[in-house]
């Protein structure tokens, strides 16, 4: 998708990650491996791939803004937990530590 926005935009100055699954609601101890992972894999590592091409891309023209939206089911306690509350946080931090491993590159 970032490849294809580029060919036909020239460049990527801004991208936005909001995509994300609920997962299965009820208590840990209902939760399976199976249904965690597909929350994780939703959640987390669907920012990380997609920041992944974008930061390339913005990289390469020298600027570029990522927000990445997210739950608030990883700061605050819900009587019925999901499994979207430990995968939030991740997505959450992953930002600000790529911006600091992208050194002076003018991302905001």
């Amino acid at each position: 998708m970032v490849d294809k926005t580029v060919a036909r935009f020239g460049r990527l100055d801004v991208a936005v990650n909001n995509a994300a699954t609920e997962g299965q609601v009820g208590p840990i101890t209902d939760q399976t491996a199976e249904s965690f992972a597909a929350t994780f894999e939703t959640n987390v590592l669907g920012v990380v791939l997609s920041m992944k091409h974008e930061v390339r891309a913005m990289q390469a023209q020298g600027s570029g803004s990522i927000i990445n939206i997210s739950s608030t089911y990883g700061h605050r306690a819900r009587p019925m937990p999901r499994s979207t509350s430990a995968p939030s946080m991740p997505s959450k931090a992953l930002p600000s530590r790529w911006r600091s491993n992208s050194p002076n590159r003018g991302f905001a």
